[in-house]
């Protein structure tokens, strides 16, 4: 259960410390939201990348070379950028969070994880990097790690009622949707007295729960 207290702390604290943080890159995304200019690519995929910790280098085998790995990633994505563009075009008016901009979603990220397997090693999956570079194109998405995905589960239970995406979207990587509808789930309730509270604002808060779970 959501402490509300400790939520509207984290709130707070976003706002007078990380809010302009996210702010510059939900501005550069909005103002160059294509994929065709290798400059832009550039700039949004290795500052989303390295700035929130995706991991996404990881799974790329470097070729000896400084940042090589990121190299490639910009490559493949710009070389890329009519499919990337058509994943992330039905994103971009969406302004709430609901089950069928979440259908959207989940369909955008499973197609961008299935593009990206060409390129990471053995096909991982890059579903954290994914759902923050599509986060910071659509602020509706919700972001993915594994921080995340470990403090949902206290706060949102899994039961059958909460798999709201019957019949099952296509393409779409499993742990993603399971934790983006917990995440609905958990975003509504909260919303109930919270109207204000911004998907953002909530991953900030899942962000954080796990480190306050282990001082209590």
């Amino acid at each position: 259960m959501v402490n509300l207290k400790e939520l509207d702390a984290a709130c707070r604290n976003r706002t007078e410390e990380w809010a302009l943080h996210d702010t510059v890159l939900y501005d550069m995304c909005r103002n160059y939201p294509g994929h065709s200019s290798r400059e832009r690519v550039n700039a949004k995929v290795g500052i989303i990348a390295r700035a929130y910790a995706t991991g996404i280098e990881r799974k790329i085998r470097s070729d000896g070379g400084q940042g090589s790995a990121l190299l490639q990633l910009t490559t493949f994505i710009n070389r890329k950028h009519k499919a990337v563009d058509r994943a992330i075009g039905p994103l971009l008016e969406i302004e709430e969070l609901t089950i069928d901009s979440l259908r959207k979603i989940v369909r955008a990220h499973g197609t961008l994880v299935a593009l990206l397997a060409e390129l990471t090693r053995d096909g991982q999956a890059s579903r954290s990097f994914c759902s923050k570079y599509l986060h910071f194109h659509c602020p509706i998405v919700p972001v993915y790690d594994q921080v995340v995905a470990s403090a949902i589960p206290s706060l949102m239970g899994w039961r059958p009622k909460l798999d709201v995406l019957i019949p099952p979207v296509s393409p779409s990587d499993r742990a993603y949707a399971v934790y983006a509808m917990r995440f609905l789930a958990l975003y509504n309730d909260i919303r109930r007295s919270r109207p204000a509270l911004s998907v953002k604002e909530l991953d900030f808060y899942l962000l954080n729960e796990r480190a306050r779970r282990k001082v209590r």
